[in-house]
């Protein structure tokens, strides 16, 4: 995720890394389990919420249903390049 791919000037990302958001140009919103990421996204205010693949099969049916509801979009999904193991990262736009 780059700002050209925002709207917001400085979107506020939760996830695992700050990384992210550093480099989006945006706020850093700290993830503390997996489990919390659908609920925490909307109530922190998160823009996006950035997980692995392997991150998102654990709350598969939960992401599903906040998909289904209109409550987040899946923005962009891509392989970390950088990373050896070659995970799939999926960014997930929060609609407010």
């Amino acid at each position: 995720m780059d700002r050209e791919n925002s709207p917001k000037p400085h979107p506020a990302i939760l996830s695992v890394s700050a990384r992210n958001a550093y480099y989006a140009g945006g706020t850093h919103v700290y993830m503390y389990g997996i489990n919390d990421v659908p609920l925490v996204g909307q109530v922190r205010k998160a823009d996006y919420i950035m997980i692995t693949q392997r991150d998102y099969e654990v709350i598969e049916k939960e992401m599903q249903q906040f998909v289904k509801s209109g409550q987040i979009a899946l923005a962009y999904k891509f392989p970390e390049r950088n990373s050896l193991n070659k995970r799939i990262v999926l960014l997930y736009e929060v609609l407010h």
